[in-house]
């Protein structure tokens, strides 16, 4: 049998990349909802990548 802890970094991936999509199609709504602009989900969109890889580096530097 497998062990679960290897499939942590594809589990991971995975789950963020469907988290990602989701908030990225809402925050894009949602923005063009307040009237922000194109800028506003570029920066959320920024942000969300940033904790992409922070959550990578930090899952494997432990």
């Amino acid at each position: 049998m497998p062990r679960f802890k290897y499939a942590k970094g594809p589990v991971f991936f995975v789950v963020f990349l469907i988290v990602f999509i989701v908030v990225s199609l809402g925050e894009t709504y949602l923005v063009d909802w307040m009237g922000l602009g194109e800028w506003a989900a570029r920066v959320v969109d920024g942000l969300l990548a940033l904790g992409f890889f922070y959550g990578i580096f930090k899952m494997y530097t432990r």
